[in-house]
């Protein structure tokens, strides 16, 4: 019992800090400015549904996905990092992003890339290899 609790804290520890939720405050207050508190919280129960969601899909079937279009975890990573130089470029250049619909902020690009970028998603499939499913999966839910 032990065992399985340390490996859950390890796990736990490592997606809380590669997540890095209260890094991404500033983000979100930015995005949802303007917005009402009840929409506020509509973008961030949606921006963790949607970061869990894809951390679970990833989770069980990451693998098999990647394998399927011959992609490795370097080339997810790279992928990832260019996106998240876009945005920012665009944020650097416009002042912010430019967003039509204020509630699709908390899928993109609060829930993924921001929550949920190459980084977690690399960082859970990594910990399967290490750790049972049953403790990653518990560390992803408490993490959300």
């Amino acid at each position: 019992m032990t065992d399985y609790l340390i490996q859950f804290v390890k796990s736990l520890i490592a997606l809380f800090i590669i997540t890095d939720s209260v890094g991404n405050l500033p983000f979100f207050i930015g995005l949802t400015e303007g917005a009402s508190t009840e929409e506020r919280r509509k973008i961030f129960r949606s921006a963790a549904l949607t970061g869990f969601l894809l951390l679970v899909v990833f989770l069980f079937a990451g693998t098999a996905v990647l394998d399927l279009f011959k992609v490795t975890l370097n080339d997810f990573q790279i992928a990832g990092g260019i996106l998240l130089l876009l945005i920012s470029v665009e944020i650097m250049l416009r002042g912010k992003v430019n967003i039509e619909h204020k509630e699709e902020v908390g899928v993109v690009p609060m829930g993924c890339p921001l929550l949920v970028g190459p980084g977690a998603i690399t960082t859970a499939m990594m910990l399967l290899k290490i750790y049972d499913y049953p403790v990653v999966l518990a560390a992803i839910f408490v993490c959300f």
